[in-house]
């Protein structure tokens, strides 16, 4: 019994109506002035208090929210060690690897952009960190929207002024925007990653965060008639763009995209349907890899051609991408069963494709949040063997 379920929500509003219901009973018994009378009226008072905003907060969290749904996710606990599932590729899957940052170093936390850095036409702005921003319309999609791009410390170095960074393009959840990755946004990427950067884990990366739905538009990442061609402009526009503009490889084999909840259910769809555009799909707490049928208007034919799942079983050849899945095991939305779908339909397709649990945290930025570092460590371990 969490602190979003339902079960506890009509628990705190019994233990508030038992509250009352004590104060009316028993308030005509301390009616006098003495000290213990006036002691026991503070109390019913004082408890009634903490009983009615404890209600409040708990409905807040069920129905705005949720922002807790596990006492995990309400205490800060961290959310256990990693547990490898099924792989639809030969080998024991391990959520990490080693790497080297290459030349150049930081230390580790945030640091500062050295200015804006770009070689082409598009005009970016400083925003948060070392992360510059961009309004940004796809000539082949027609759409615009907000792209961030974060440069690490080591793509000043002049040692590194010929090479050519990898890159991973975050997606955010529906509803939300670039803000739930960048700067003090609640998975803050920068502060993550850097420290991995600094110490040689992994190998620094460019960071390209797109928006994928103007915070409630929900595509699921796809071209839909009257939304907005938002796969094209996000596997082929937006590259592009970022390809011209700053000093990244080309090779689909450096690009990943990797998201939360929504995000990562397109994450994962994007590389399975534009393999010559990000070779590694990588999902925290997708949701349904089937598709929502929402977004599409009940277009199911729209919404197979545009599902992870359905693209697997359909999709000839198999499409050159490689699959990492992580969610929690009390996660309510993201369930694990999804991962273990699109892990069996990949295995079917000749797919690699690797899902991974933990034992603890909600469908919350608080438990994703501490998920970027096993993320970013399987796909540098991976990135190693191309």
């Amino acid at each position: 019994m969490g602190p979003a379920g339902t079960p506890f929500m009509w628990l705190t509003v019994l233990l508030l109506l038992a509250v009352i219901a004590v104060t009316v009973a028993v308030w005509p018994r301390l009616a006098q002035r003495k000290a213990s009378h006036i002691a026991g009226r503070t109390g019913l008072v004082v408890t009634g208090q903490v009983v009615a905003a404890l209600c409040a907060l708990i409905i807040t969290n069920k129905t705005l929210g949720p922002f807790y749904v596990t006492w995990a996710d309400l205490f800060g606990q961290d959310v256990g060690d990693v547990t490898a599932g099924q792989a639809s590729a030969p080998g024991t899957p391990h959520p990490g690897g080693a790497g080297h940052a290459g030349p150049g170093g930081a230390a580790p936390g945030t640091t500062p952009a050295s200015g804006v850095p770009h070689n082409g036409t598009q005009q970016f702005k400083p925003y948060s960190g070392r992360f510059v921003k961009t309004d940004f319309t796809g000539p082949k999609s027609g759409v615009t929207g907000e792209v961030d791009v974060y440069t690490p410390p080591q793509y000043d170095d002049p040692a590194n002024k010929d090479r050519e960074f990898p890159v991973v393009m975050l997606l955010h959840g529906i509803p939300g925007t670039n803000s739930g990755w960048v700067g003090g946004g609640a998975m803050n990427v920068q502060k993550q990653v850097e420290p991995l950067f600094a110490d040689g884990r992994v190998q620094p990366f460019v960071l390209v965060v797109a928006d994928i739905g103007n915070n409630t538009t929900n595509t699921q990442c796809s071209d839909v008639p009257g939304k907005g061609n938002r796969a094209t402009w996000l596997a082929d526009d937006v590259r592009t763009m970022v390809i011209s503009n700053f000093r990244v490889a080309s090779d689909p084999k450096k690009w990943a995209a990797l998201g939360y909840s929504t995000g990562g259910t397109c994450a994962a769809k994007l590389a399975v349907q534009f393999p010559q555009a990000f070779h590694y799909g990588m999902s925290i707490a997708g949701d349904d890899f089937k598709g929502d049928a929402s977004a599409f208007g009940g277009d199911k034919d729209l919404r197979d051609r545009n599902s992870a799942l359905w693209l697997l079983g359909h999709h000839k050849p198999a499409p050159d991408a490689s699959l990492w899945l992580m969610t929690s095991k009390e996660d309510e939305v993201g369930l694990s069963r999804y991962s273990d779908e699109l892990v069996a339909a990949a295995q079917q397709a000749g797919v690699p494709a690797e899902a991974y649990t933990v034992p603890r945290g909600g469908h919350v930025t608080a438990t994703w949040r501490q998920l970027i570092e096993p993320a970013f460590l399987w796909l540098n371990g991976k990135m190693q063997t191309h």
